[in-house]
């Protein structure tokens, strides 16, 4: 921990704007002394927001962890005009131009693009607005962690309209499970939705990101599951539809309808 500590005030002393820690992850094949203890993400998140406030420097986790869909702010670089309207790390951005937010990439997509704008947040003492003045294009200085992309949430709904299925199966990776389910319950989406977790067993250990997950993974996940419709995260896949052992994404669930969620 130590080591770590004085890398991250290296990097903050060395004028690094952001500092990321990534946890190390091991597959199931690790020697029992490269596997992390339980309970290592959390201590990391509580010894990098220790790190942040000491410092000032917004410090991440990757993964984040997170388990909701709320576009709280990380951190604030100074001398932006986010540090000009006053904002601060820990407090939420719940509306922007009197628009509800979807998530934390929605917020940073829209202040990133747009000039001036009114932000309503909620802090601690309650719910407050102010005025965020920049140019379009221009950063806003805000720091947020990565969650989901509006634009991928839109892009399964039109889906799911499109093929007007009644039981849906969405295959996610364990990490994003809790956003998409948290967006789920935002919607009305006109179907029976089933959320399905899939845990990397290719790869096993701490692996859990969608983009290492094989079809033999979703397979096993999905098994004989009732579905009109069974939509796979298309980042596990390359052009061809295919895997990291090649294999075809339809074979995660043969004879039925399957479909690739490509945003």
């Amino acid at each position: 921990w130590r080591d770590v500590e004085e890398t991250v005030r290296f990097l903050a002393r060395a004028g690094a704007e952001t500092v990321r820690v990534f946890l190390p992850g091991y597959t199931r094949l690790a020697p029992p002394e490269l596997r992390l203890p339980a309970g290592m993400w959390n201590q990391l998140r509580r010894r990098a927001a220790a790190w942040q406030e000491g410092l000032g420097t917004p410090v991440l986790v990757e993964p984040p962890g997170l388990t909701d869909l709320k576009a709280s702010i990380h951190g604030v670089l100074p001398a932006t005009p986010a540090a000009a309207a006053g904002l601060k790390a820990g407090e939420t951005i719940v509306r922007l131009a009197g628009k509800a937010v979807f998530s934390r990439v929605a917020a940073f997509q829209c202040l990133k693009a747009g000039g001036a704008v009114e932000v309503e947040v909620l802090s601690e003492g309650g719910t407050r607005a102010v005025r965020l003045e920049k140019e379009p294009g221009a950063r806003s200085g805000l720091v947020f962690d990565y969650d989901l992309a509006p634009e991928a949430w839109q892009e399964f709904c039109r889906l799911i309209r499109r093929e007007r299925a009644q039981r849906v199966v969405v295959a996610t990776s364990e990490l994003a499970a809790p956003l998409v389910a948290a967006a789920a319950g935002r919607e009305n989406l006109p179907c029976e939705l089933k959320l399905l977790p899939v845990p990397s067993r290719f790869f096993g250990g701490s692996i859990a990101c969608a983009g290492l997950l094989t079809v033999a993974d979703f397979r096993a996940a999905i098994g004989e599951l009732a579905a009109d419709l069974i939509v796979l995260p298309g980042i596990a896949f390359d052009q061809k539809g295919r895997d990291l052992v090649g294999e075809l994404y339809l074979e995660a669930a043969p004879g039925r309808k399957v479909a690739l969620l490509e945003t």
